[in-house]
């Protein structure tokens, strides 16, 4: 399960299994900055302290796609967050299990669909 790397022609093209845990998630991003930019989103933007059950798991969320651990499970998503931010937090999952050019139309929406917190 997970990100699978297949060299055809020379090139490396990204596959990906559509049963990737969240703990597996990290992964399944371009590179370092693509990844610390949907941590951005997720902090600057959906991270608001004010809502203090959305904010616990989504910088449990947030801490999980920095170092792999399992620190939230789906169902916690689902438990603790609103629909509006569950549905953009289950879009980001969606696209991680998608493509990194996915990944990039999420940061993209969401920046615009969500005000900025910071």
């Amino acid at each position: 399960m997970g990100l699978v790397m297949l060299c055809r022609a020379g090139e490396w093209i990204h596959i990906y299994d559509s049963l990737v845990s969240l703990s597996g998630l990290r992964y399944g991003f371009r590179d370092e900055y693509q990844l610390q930019s949907a941590r951005s989103v997720i902090l600057l933007r959906l991270a608001d302290d004010r809502q203090p059950r959305e904010y616990g798991v989504l910088m449990k969320l947030w801490g999980q796609l920095a170092s792999g651990h399992d620190e939230v499970a789906e169902s916690d998503l689902y438990d603790q967050l609103g629909p509006v931010k569950r549905e953009a937090v289950h879009g980001l999952i969606a696209t991680i299990r998608t493509s990194p050019e996915a990944i990039d139309g999420w940061i993209a929406v969401v920046s615009r669909q969500f005000p900025y917190l910071g």
